[in-house]
């Protein structure tokens, strides 16, 4: 006769494999879950790490923008300040120079023998600074265009040059008065040196007169130590008595 299994081992058997499945299957559930887990905080960790890798991307951005405009920056305002100091020395230097021309025409033409044609020569220059200085401006504004519009580029270069004037001016007040204080101080040594000579001159001139003085005391004094020795007397002598002589005789 065959073995057969029972139907309490049959039932026992199937129930232990569904166990084994039910196992089987909570485990595969929990490591589901945790890998979903795991997942989600890599996913988030992830986030964070872009997020912060983005912080730090935008970060060096903005340094590198700023410090990029501020390197255009600087180096305009180097490139703009450069023109207007090159061009405003060139106005200033035209200005002076027609200045000192202009006035050497206005002495030349105050005196009698000024020709009306070398007077007229004070308003053509004057006209011919003008264009020139105009020349200069607008050559400034063109290389300057890019910075600042050309209203501004004309109004500051004004300023430029005023300013320059007035800087310019006060150097030459300074350098006057310096010039006059050295002057005043060579003419003090100078009186000094002509106070010092004339007193010299007197002191010589004096000398001789001391001298002949000193000569003549001298010759006084000789004159009186030769007189004759009746007009001297001598130093503790006493008067004989003219009854005395008889006494004087030798005794016998």
């Amino acid at each position: 006769m065959a073995y057969q299994i029972t139907k309490d081992q049959k039932k026992a058997i199937k129930e232990t494999i569904k166990s084994i499945e039910h196992d089987y299957k909570t485990k595969v559930r929990e490591a589901e879950k945790k890998c979903n887990s795991l997942r989600e905080e890599a996913d988030k960790v992830a986030e964070r790490e872009r997020a912060a890798i983005k912080a730090k991307k935008e970060k060096a951005d903005k340094e590198a923008k700023d410090e990029y405009q501020k390197t255009k920056s600087e180096a305009s305002e180097i490139h703009i300040q450069l023109v207007m100091d090159l061009v405003r020395n060139v106005i200033l230097d035209i200005q002076s120079k027609n200045l000192e021309q202009r006035g050497h025409l206005s002495r030349t033409c105050s005196t009698s023998s000024a020709s009306s044609s070398s007077c007229c020569n004070g308003s053509s220059s004057a006209s011919k600074e003008d264009a020139e200085i105009k020349e200069w401006v607008e050559y400034a504004t063109d290389r300057l265009e890019g910075h600042m519009p050309r209203a501004q580029v004309r109004q500051r270069l004004l300023e430029e040059v005023a300013s320059g004037a007035l800087i310019r001016q006060h150097q030459a007040q300074q350098e006057a008065m310096r010039k006059t204080d050295e002057l005043q101080r060579q003419l003090d040594e100078l009186r000094l040196l002509q106070t010092q000579l004339q007193q010299q001159q007197q002191q010589q001139q004096q000398a001789p007169n001391y001298q002949n003085g000193q000569a003549t005391l001298v010759g006084m004094a000789m004159v009186e130590d030769s007189a004759p020795p009746a007009y001297v007397s001598a130093v503790g002598s006493t008067e004989i008595d003219v009854g005395d002589y008889g006494k004087t005789g030798s005794k016998k």
